[in-house]
């Protein structure tokens, strides 16, 4: 009976210390010092509410690693006029990601790359070596070939395809939107919640005239919560950074492959031109040539937006579109 009597009282003090810390988060101020009855309705109402999940940081793993600040107020409204007011401050603190290995955290946070830029060679091909003419024959002076293509032209050319295709905008439109996102951490996440508990109970109550004499009693609370959680790592480094940074990879990759082209169209257009003035060549091939140029000469306006045709007949003095 004693060893009974002992493990009884052994296994109230985990439910009285609980009990106690909920009366201590929910009592008034003014009656701090009292303490409440047992049939207290309303008391065991909010305790119940208290039990439910009231808001998603509660939950296990909710805070995915952050470190979070969230101010709470909660305020009661009982049926008999009493009123109880509440605040709390929650930190969250992401230890597992402190006691992490710095190989792991360089892991996780290691952005892969969205696409694959092959190098592409800019320099045009050399050209094979003429075979060495008899002795014999008499080999004519040629008049050498005009070449207009120029390191300060191919750049002008590149950077006024890359203005029409405006991937330079693109990449500050990404960087703004990166900023935003960090400055997001100053405002807070806002909740509110309104509950109205209601409560009816019946009890035997019997007399000495009534034995089956039945009583009933009922009532209702308001409950009120406001919650503001500000998400303080991303100060520091945001979510949609990761899918920023892949949006810039794939921006740096367009633009590679678009100088790549225009430089390819480029040296197309001036081989095309030399093989169209070389007189010594067959008419059939001078006039392959002649479509070379008029397709690289469109390629390259369609990509600069004009700019190659303005280019030419400053440059050349003849429109673009103009053949020998």
């Amino acid at each position: 009976m004693v060893q009974r009597v002992g493990s009884e009282v052994r296994s109230s003090i985990p439910l009285a210390l609980a009990a106690a810390l909920v009366v201590l988060l929910h009592v008034t101020p003014a009656r701090a010092a009292s303490t409440l009855p047992d049939d207290d309705w309303a008391f065991h109402a909010v305790a119940d509410l208290d039990d439910a999940s009231m808001h998603e940081l509660w939950s296990d793993g909710a805070s995915r690693g952050s470190l979070w600040v969230s101010l709470q107020a909660s305020f009661v409204r009982r049926d008999e006029g009493r009123n109880d007011l509440g605040a709390m401050v929650l930190v969250g603190v992401p230890i597992e990601r402190i006691a992490e290995p710095a190989g792991a955290r360089r892991a996780r946070g290691r952005v892969s790359k969205a696409t694959s830029v092959d190098p592409v060679a800019l320099a045009p091909a050399p050209e094979p070596e003429p075979s060495a003419a008899p002795a014999a024959e008499a080999v004519a002076p040629r008049e050498a070939p005009r070449l207009v293509l120029s390191p300060s032209v191919a750049r002008a050319v590149v950077s006024a395809a890359i203005e029409h295709a405006r991937l330079e905008e693109h990449v500050a439109r990404v960087d703004r939107v990166a900023s935003r996102a960090r400055a997001s951490a100053l405002l807070p996440e806002l909740r509110l919640r309104v509950t109205r508990l209601l409560d009816e109970a019946r009890a035997l109550a019997p007399t000495e005239y009534d034995p089956d004499r039945v009583t009933a009693s009922g009532g209702s609370s308001l409950w009120l919560e406001a919650r503001a959680t500000f998400r303080l790592d991303r100060l520091v480094f945001a979510d949609e950074e990761v899918a920023l940074e892949r949006l810039r990879e794939e921006r740096a990759a367009t633009r590679h492959k678009l100088e790549a082209r225009v430089l390819e169209a480029l040296f197309t257009w001036q081989r095309a031109c030399v093989e169209r003035d070389d007189e010594a060549l067959e008419p059939e091939a001078r006039t392959r040539a002649t479509l070379v140029v008029l397709e690289a000469e469109s390629t390259l306006d369609v990509l600069t937006g004009g700019f190659w045709s303005r280019w030419k007949a400053a440059r050349l003095g003849e429109d673009a579109t103009a053949t020998r």
